[in-house]
């Protein structure tokens, strides 16, 4: 539960360490989901994606992907929710508006909705 090595949290070393598990287990969820995604299991992915999202809000690949996944299983409305969750947590997170790629996931939705 929360961040790896929580209890070292002021010692240099573990900083560094941290953010490379951290980035190593967002990089793990992404490499899981993406099986499932190739593999057709739409809600292993989808709830993958979330649970990856739960512990780091303001990652835009994890949005991306799931908002891929509920277009392709036409969860309009969920992937419309998604990017709009993402764009609140980039906005008051870093002050930025989601990225290009983002956008476009969710100008797809928008269109179509699969």
């Amino acid at each position: 539960k929360g961040d790896f090595i929580h209890g070292e949290q002021s010692e240099t070393w573990s900083i560094h360490m941290r953010k490379r598990l951290n980035a190593k287990f967002i990089s793990a969820c992404l490499q899981v989901g993406e099986w499932f995604e190739k593999s057709n299991k739409w809600g292993n992915a989808i709830e993958c994606y979330k649970k990856a999202l739960s512990m780091y809000t303001s990652h835009e690949a994890l949005y991306q992907r799931l908002m891929r996944c509920y277009q392709k299983t036409g969860q309009k409305a969920e992937g419309i929710s998604t990017y709009n969750i993402c764009r609140e947590v980039l906005l008051s997170t870093f002050g930025v508006e989601p990225s290009t790629a983002t956008k476009a996931i969710y100008t797809s939705i928008l269109k179509d909705g699969r």
